[in-house]
């Protein structure tokens, strides 16, 4: 069974593919992850797993650093395009969102602006927000995961098309949220099946 499509994720690894001979690492809240070819990386990167602070290494005796140091992070991003005029006028369905963010990197002050204008927020504690706003989760995701490092960590779900999204969660706690999904998505198929 293929994982739900209302599943989107950041900064986790599955497995490593491709035929790159050049390696590397990752190394997401002091743990490690790879070696992944430079194939993977570069999906990785256009998925948004990979942001410009993410901590990379191609051989782990020299440390790491962020990935905007690399001159092969620039090929592995997508290149801009110029957005044609339908797609600026493009307007999604209004939704609620209920963010959570775990923000240990001290870069609150550009976060809380970057939520603040995508929407209208309320902010329930001192991590969790909800937010109205006329966006589809990933390009929430990736608006607000750009104002973060490989310190901090993000969880958003949509209330009304009942998505789900992160970043920079780590590839154990990604497992365990797709298990969640998928093994409850499992058990209302069968409850339902049984009820008719």
């Amino acid at each position: 069974m293929t994982y739900p499509p209302n599943i989107v994720n950041s900064a986790a690894s599955m497995s490593p593919t491709g035929h790159s001979s050049q390696q590397y690492y990752m190394s997401i809240d002091g743990t490690l992850y790879g070696p992944y070819a430079a194939d993977l990386m570069k999906q990785y990167a256009s998925e948004g797993r990979i942001g410009p602070q993410s901590l990379i290494s191609n051989d782990l005796n020299s440390g790491f650093k962020e990935a905007q140091y690399w001159p092969e992070y620039a090929i592995w991003i997508p290149q801009p395009l110029n957005p044609a005029p339908q797609e600026t006028k493009q307007k999604h369905l209004p939704s609620v969102f209920f963010v959570i963010a775990d923000l240990n990197s001290g870069q609150n002050i550009g976060f809380l602006k970057a939520l603040q204008s995508l929407g209208k927020t309320q902010r329930l504690s001192e991590s969790v927000w909800i937010m109205a706003a006329d966006l589809d989760i990933d390009t929430l995701r990736d608006r607000l995961s750009q104002t973060l490092t490989s310190q901090d960590r993000l969880f958003i779900h949509d209330s009304f098309s009942n998505r789900a999204g992160w970043f920079n969660i780590g590839e154990g706690l990604d497992e365990k949220i797709r298990e969640l999904w998928i093994d409850t998505a499992k058990e209302r198929k069968a409850i339902k099946s049984n009820s008719l």
